[in-house]
């Protein structure tokens, strides 16, 4: 079903009380995860805490976004979808474990493996499912007591970074680019990486640039051939016949 992209407006102080209520949220979540984890509902726990980390990586979405160019209708059709897409804001909260200083290898590990099963294990804690199999699996029995507990441990970890990255640090302003490459169509964009002509176009740029610019890279062979259905080595080919 296509996502409905609602009417609202996106402003500053509209960001602010979003990704505070977010924040908010987010701590509510681990302390009833934590009350299930206790109560040994390791399903129903690990579902919380899975929706904890979608909560604080839709806080940064919104505290991120605060350095946008929120006159651009572009930005504002983007954040609305990140913050209504479930792999967005699970891949933006993960990411914010990169905010520490000192990841130890075993603490990467960690990460790691309790981060892969996330976006699959989500669905799977709360309802019945049907495998390729034939195999029907309750969610009592996909979750395990250490799935759960490392789960929540996670969303822990993730909440306490992400509200120490907020209270500490000044939202970035965004170039132009930046904001262009932010707000291009996702697909089309790894359609785009996977074209060889892209990287060729990226190894002619740096061939006269000295500072690796990837996204105004990105977003200049977007509007001068991908959205256009051209080549870059057939225009440069035919200029320099």
């Amino acid at each position: 079903m296509l996502m409905k992209i609602r009417k609202y407006v996106i402003t500053k102080d509209l960001l602010k009380k979003y990704y505070n209520s977010s924040l908010t949220n987010s701590k509510g979540l681990i302390r009833e995860a934590d009350i299930l984890q206790f109560k040994n509902c390791y399903a129903r726990s690990y579902f919380l805490s899975c929706s904890s980390i979608e909560e604080c990586g839709k806080a940064l979405l919104a505290f991120n976004g605060l350095g946008r160019n929120l006159d651009d209708p572009a930005i504002q059709t983007t954040l609305k979808k990140n913050f209504e897409d479930h792999s967005s804001k699970n891949l933006i909260g993960l990411v914010s474990i990169t905010n520490f200083t000192k990841i130890s290898k075993e603490y990467l590990d960690f990460i790691l493996k309790t981060s892969v099963s996330l976006q699959e294990g989500r669905e799977k804690s709360l309802y019945a499912d049907i495998l390729e199999d034939g195999q029907v699996t309750i969610p009592n029995e996909v979750v395990s007591e250490k799935n759960s507990s490392d789960t929540l441990r996670l969303a822990q970890l993730i909440f306490e970074n992400t509200e120490n990255y907020i209270k500490t640090t000044k939202p970035r302003i965004y170039s132009s680019f930046e904001d262009k490459f932010f707000s291009l169509p996702l697909q089309k964009m790894i359609n785009m990486f996977n074209e060889y002509d892209f990287w060729e176009y990226v190894l002619d740029q740096l061939k006269s640039n000295m500072k690796f610019d990837f996204m105004k890279y990105a977003v200049k062979y977007w509007e001068l051939y991908f959205n256009k259905n051209k080549k870059f080595k057939e225009t440069t080919s035919k200029r320099s016949k």
